[in-house]
């Protein structure tokens, strides 16, 4: 195991969930998923052979507010859910990754402020 963790929690009709990963001290595990929210990561996960994720078409809206966070949104077409998360690096000793998407319906929209500052606040 590369102690990599990830927890899901999905309501019974599959359309709305939250989604929690941490790639702990696997750089090969965190590093390339981190790639489509801090694209400046890229050249050195693809170096190192991690590959990595791009965005070409913005479908992607994403804010940092600071040079290792970032908050994202996005919606697939043709669904009513619209999804919203916070990425986090830190490279101080090894590299982790921290993740989470919240996507739900427009009537429990509400609660995804609550949720992401809770992250935010405790991660």
């Amino acid at each position: 195991a590369n102690g990599t963790g990830f927890a899901l929690i999905m309501s019974p009709d599959q359309k709305q969930a939250i989604e929690l990963y941490d790639s702990s001290f696997c750089v090969g595990c965190g590093l390339p998923n981190a790639t489509l929210y801090f694209p400046e990561l890229l050249k050195e996960s693809l170096e190192n052979e991690y590959g990595g994720f791009k965005d070409p078409k913005n479908l992607i809206n994403i804010v940092h507010p600071s040079k290792k966070v970032a908050f994202f949104s996005y919606q697939i077409p043709q669904v009513n859910n619209k999804t919203h998360g916070i990425a986090k690096y830190d490279d101080k000793d090894t590299f982790n990754y921290k993740e989470i998407q919240v996507t739900l319906d427009k009537s429990q929209q509400f609660l995804v402020g609550p949720i992401l500052n809770f992250y935010n606040a405790t991660h």
